[in-house]
Order: C-alpha cells, then sequence, then structure tokens
C-alpha cells in the first residue's frame, strides 16, 4: 500500500468521525429543543391548572407561536456546524495552494540545482580538456627535448656540444687540463 491510499484512507476515517460528530451534535440539539419543548408544555399546563384554581393566567408565557425559538438548539447546532464546515473547506484549500506553491517552489529549486550541476559538469569537462592540453604540450616538448642533443654546461657557464671550437684542441682521454 503506498503512501498516498493510506493519506485518503486516513482522509476518509477522518471525514467518518467528523460526520459522527456533526450526527451526535445534532441528535444533542434536538434532545434539547424536545426537552425544552416539552418544560415550555408542562409550565403552560401548569400555569393554566393555576388560573383555573384562581390564579392570574399567565400560560401566554410559556406559549412560543414561532417555530425559530422551538428549534433554538438544533437551529444554533446547525450554524456551528456550517460555519465549522466552511473554516475546514478553507484550510483544506489554503493547505492544497500552500502545497502547490511548495511543489512549484521545489521544481524550480531542481531546476536551479539541476542547470547548476550541468554547468559544473561543462567547467569541469573544459578544465579536463585544459588539463589535457598542457600535458600533451608537455609530452610533445619533451619529446621535442628528448630528440634534440642535450647541451654540456661548463663551469665556466659555456655551452659546448662536445665539439672542439675552431681554434681549440680537443683534449685526449687521458690528459689532465692543465
Amino acid at each position: 500500500m503506498d503512501a498516498n491510499q493510506e493519506m485518503r484512507q486516513g482522509q476518509r476515517g477522518f471525514a467518518n468521525q467528523i460526520n459522527m460528530m456533526e450526527i451526535t451534535l445534532r441528535g444533542t440539539a434536538l434532545l434539547f429543543d424536545i426537552q425544552m419543548e416539552a418544560a415550555r408544555s408542562i409550565m403552560h399546563m401548569q400555569a393554566r391548572s393555576a388560573a383555573v384554581l384562581g390564579a392570574p393566567d399567565c400560560s401566554n408565557l410559556f406559549q412560543v407561536e414561532d417555530d425559530r425559538a422551538k428549534r433554538l438548539f438544533t437551529t444554533t447546532t446547525e450554524q456551528i456546524l456550517n460555519s465549522t464546515r466552511q473554516a475546514n473547506e478553507t484550510v483544506a484549500e489554503m493547505n492544497r495552494q500552500v502545497g502547490r506553491l511548495v511543489e512549484r517552489q521545489a521544481a524550480e529549486i531542481t531546476e536551479e540545482i539541476q542547470t547548476g550541476i550541468e554547468e559544473l559538469g561543462r567547467h569541469t569537462q573544459q578544465g579536463l580538456e585544459q588539463v589535457r592540453q598542457v600535458v600533451q604540450q608537455g609530452a610533445s616538448e619533451m619529446e621535442r627535448q628528448a630528440s634534440q642533443p642535450s647541451p654540456i654546461i661548463q663551469p665556466s657557464g659555456a655551452e659546448t656540444t662536445g665539439q672542439p671550437k675552431p681554434g681549440e684542441k680537443r683534449p685526449s682521454p687521458g690528459a689532465r687540463p692543465g
């Protein structure tokens, strides 16, 4: 099971819990309205009974003509649930927008990193090419120098190629310089 499926199942479970909570709140509000109506009816009946015994008739205080007043708890609960649902939808939309923004920024950062890596690769390739050229030039120079006779350096600083200069005698191999 991949992460998306687990997340969807978690969201469904959370939605089911919210639905159960809404049902519970609506049921409780309805019970409160029924209890309030029963209390009003009992108070109305007691006021009428007191009026029969000679007390002033105040039963009109407990009579509610407006249906909205009879459903006070139910109406209030519905309004709260609707407000909560709208707030949840707003938060969910905000989360989606933030998710899209983060996704877009991550894609841009990834693209920038890829561009940087490609540029680094080009610079590295150029550097290696330059190193190869320098090494090749050095090797060519060494081959060129190896193919030429090397000059012999005399202590006086004069270079010789092993051949006597015009007018000079070549020393004999066993003779000492004098």
